[in-house]
């Protein structure tokens, strides 16, 4: 094997996708079930409010707990991974970085610093974040599958990323028109499809994403 930390790292990063694929979904429940639970309350519906806010809370849990071992495990596979290639490297520090920062935000927040600014901005960074770690691995995949002469992955790469860049700024535009417009022009009704169309877009960048992993996986394997 002519790459073991990147195949291993990879590996963990394929891992880790597929956690975000699941946390997606878990997310996307939630955010239909506070669609429901919001609407139940409007017409006086008990059973729908009721039910809707539970299962909005569960899943909204589940998600939460997904993306934490889904970015754990991402951190290991990238620094393991930037053994082989800087690209991983440089994805590793801006992972980093981004947890620094919603850390602090974490800590601004529950001091009442900001009335929700903070969180707000931190949630534009922490997504543009996320697209600058996808382009560094998929560049980082493609510098290794140029040395393994595997021009083909080289070139897939190239084709993916335009297509997941789409859909990861269309699903951040999204966001951010719930976060600057959301308290006066949607209601929260509004508000609750538009993040099921965020969380959607997001969904379609992992599978894309992640089929891209799984081919990388596989390539290291055999080289």
């Amino acid at each position: 094997m002519t790459f073991p930390n990147a195949f291993n790292g990879v590996k963990k990063l394929f891992t880790s996708e597929i956690l975000k694929l699941i946390a997606a979904v878990c997310a996307i429940v939630a955010a239909v079930a506070g669609i429901i639970a919001l609407a139940g309350v409007e017409a006086d519906a008990v059973v729908a409010g009721v039910g809707g806010g539970i299962a909005t809370v569960i899943f909204g849990v589940a998600s939460a707990v997904l993306l934490l071992i889904a970015y754990i495990l991402k951190l290991v596979g990238l620094k393991k991974a930037g053994n082989d290639e800087p690209k991983f490297q440089q994805a590793f520090l801006l992972a980093i970085f981004a947890l620094i920062l919603s850390v602090v935000a974490s800590i601004l927040s529950s001091l009442n610093v900001g009335n929700g600014v903070v969180d707000d901005i931190v949630s534009i960074f922490a997504a543009i974040a996320d697209i600058l770690i996808v382009v560094f691995v998929i560049q980082g995949i493609q510098n290794l599958a140029e040395k393994l002469n595997q021009n083909g992955m080289a070139e897939t790469g190239r084709k993916l990323l335009i297509i997941i860049l789409v859909f990861y700024i269309l699903a951040i535009i999204a966001t951010l028109v719930v976060i600057i417009f959301g308290a006066n022009v949607a209601t929260g009704v509004i508000a609750g499809i538009l993040a099921v169309v965020a969380q959607v877009l997001k969904m379609v960048g992992y599978i894309v994403f992640l089929v891209y992993l799984g081919k990388a996986k596989n390539m290291l394997a055999a080289k």
